[in-house]
């Protein structure tokens, strides 16, 4: 009847009943897919960043500027071409003249051409009063490529640091405090066996009648007496037990900052045999800087970048957005105000040296059960909504899932539906004793 039908792509049209082969055409429609929206994380490494000279805190927010350098295509910044308001690009046909240089043009196309990203404040507007602006520059080809004045309530850069230092834009990592220790070792063993050393070969004070030929010094050299009780072996410096001991002393103290057991050498004050929870609560409480202290200020930077992807969100998310899934049978998908989204959530980064270890979480899930439980109905805080939260929280301790639990609601219920049961019982009681004593009379 002339309307058109959609086939597979391996169809093969046969002739109808009058002869005709019906015509195949491909309709190619461009439909734009969503792959990922939303806020992106990018690492980016120390050779990547450019940071002002006289930076001299940790905090990125206290530089004069700091400058991202990344690399891209022509590509890349063709489709990113327009208005520099809107965080576009200009002023790319003098790169296109540099890098099409060659006739194959697929091959220039793909010529990686290095970005500067730059933020920093600048006095835009000549009110004597400064911006923060972003600008866009590509250094080699000598093009700005634009600027705008940021959209973004602190600098989109996160600085992790396990060490802070005082007076450094840089801290200092793990490997770098490792280094320092190895150098002490290293340091250590060479006094050890350098017997030319004047700790390991002290001077020795002799009687001014002393022969050396007569009495040589070394092992297995006897020194004769006038003293016929004088059978002894000649005391020397403890200079090697000293070394020893410092020795001991360094490992254990890279055993109690950094939990590594598998080279103690002597006794380490128990620390090899910590493998408990409450061992290596012991350990990790050990030293001016410990893992705890290392993972917490992690956790600080993590939280900044939260509460920054939390504001990026309430700006460009679509109002009542769905933001969790309940088992609420009235309500199952749950929608929240971007307003109330950014304003009214405290997100925090949890998980630390004690808190994500399962024999200590599952040790405080019982403590706390059983002290709820042995508390309920003597402590007027601890209320039926309590023990619902201890018991939930001791089952997903022990990854027993799928426990449904009475809701607070519920046990209120059936605690009045006990009471008005008693208040029955006690009433048909009542009348039981009554009709007795009537027939009595």
């Amino acid at each position: 009847n002339g309307t058109p039908i959609e086939v597979k792509s391996d169809f093969k049209p046969q002739p109808d009943e009058f002869g005709l082969i019906p015509n195949i055409t491909k309709d190619e429609i461009q439909e734009e897919k969503v792959v990922y929206e939303g806020p992106m994380v990018y690492g980016r490494t120390i050779k990547e960043i450019i940071i002002p000279k006289n930076a001299i805190s940790p905090e990125i927010e206290e530089w004069d500027w700091i400058c991202d350098t990344y690399e891209v295509t022509f590509d890349w910044l063709r489709r990113r071409e327009g208005d520099i308001k809107e965080g576009k690009f200009r002023n790319l046909e003098k790169i296109r003249d540099d890098i099409f240089v060659e006739s194959d043009t697929n091959k220039s196309m793909r010529k990686p051409i290095l970005i500067y990203e730059w933020y920093g404040k600048y006095d835009v507007n000549g009110d004597e009063k400064d911006e923060e602006i972003i600008v866009f520059i590509a250094p080699k080809h000598k093009v700005l490529l634009g600027w705008m004045l940021s959209p973004f309530q602190t600098r989109p850069f996160f600085h992790y640091q396990i060490i802070p230092m005082e007076g450094r834009a840089t801290g200092k990592g793990v490997p770098e405090f490792l280094i320092g220790l190895r150098d002490m070792i290293d340091a250590t063993f060479n006094q050890m066996i350098d017997r030319g050393s004047i700790n390991n070969n002290p001077p020795i004070i002799t009687p001014s009648d002393h022969e050396d030929e007569l009495n040589p010094f070394g092992p297995g050299v006897k020194w004769k007496s006038d003293n016929p009780n004088a059978y002894r072996v000649l005391e020397l410096p403890k200079s090697e037990q000293i070394e020893f001991a410092k020795m001991e002393f360094l490992l254990g103290m890279v055993q109690k900052l950094f939990g590594v057991m598998d080279y103690a050498v002597a006794d380490t004050g128990g620390l090899a045999g910590n493998r408990t929870a409450t061992g290596i609560m012991s350990v990790i409480g050990e030293g001016n800087i410990k893992f705890d202290d290392m993972i917490r200020a992690l956790q600080d930077t993590n939280e900044d970048l939260y509460n920054f992807i939390v504001i990026l969100n309430s700006d460009n998310l679509e109002d009542d957005f769905i933001y969790q899934l309940t088992e609420q049978q009235t309500n199952p998908f749950k929608t929240i105000n971007k307003s109330y989204w950014g304003g009214n959530y405290d997100f925090e980064s949890v998980g630390n040296s004690i808190n994500i270890n399962r024999g200590i979480e599952q040790s405080n899930a019982i403590l706390s059960y059983n002290t709820v439980t042995n508390s309920y109905g003597r402590n007027p805080a601890i209320s039926e909504q309590t023990m619902i939260d201890v018991t939930a929280n001791f089952f997903r301790s022990i990854d027993v899932r799928n426990v449904r639990l009475k809701s607070e609601e519920q046990i209120v219920q059936e605690k009045e539906e006990a009471k008005q049961m008693q208040a029955k019982a006690l009433e048909m009681q009542m009348q039981i004793e009554q009709a007795k004593a009537g027939k009595g009379v």
